[in-house]
């Protein structure tokens, strides 16, 4: 069996990043796919995101295939940026009940400001 990447994962916080981690793990672990995580903690500033958006997007850019981008994000200009960028966000919408919501997998997920882990 040969060790293709099906798809890369970004674990992303403005803290320890480890509920972002916890959550994706549990999340990946009902598919069978092989994936190349990135752990990105501290995302403390807007200098930071854009950094990491970049990441996101030259990871789309390369593969066609958009990133899957577990987050946990309070600050709300911080997660803003992340949302602005070519990963697949998915998260919990404010006021839905906490049903998931995963958006478009090949479009733009509609009101993606919205979605929050925190």
């Amino acid at each position: 069996m040969d060790n293709v990447v099906d798809r890369h994962v970004f674990y992303i916080s403005d803290g320890t990043a480890i509920t972002a981690e916890v959550l994706g793990h549990a999340v990946m672990s009902q598919f069978p796919v092989t994936i190349s995580s990135i752990t990105l903690p501290f995302v403390e500033n807007e200098s930071r995101a854009r950094a990491v958006k970049d990441q996101i997007d030259a990871i789309y850019q390369q593969t066609g295939v958009r990133p899957l981008v577990f987050y946990s994000i309070v600050l709300p200009e911080i997660r803003a940026i992340i949302l602005q960028s070519e990963g697949f966000c998915p998260g919990y919408r404010p006021g839905a009940g906490g049903a998931a919501s995963a958006g478009d997998e090949t479009g733009s997920d509609a009101d993606r400001s919205s979605y929050s882990w925190a």
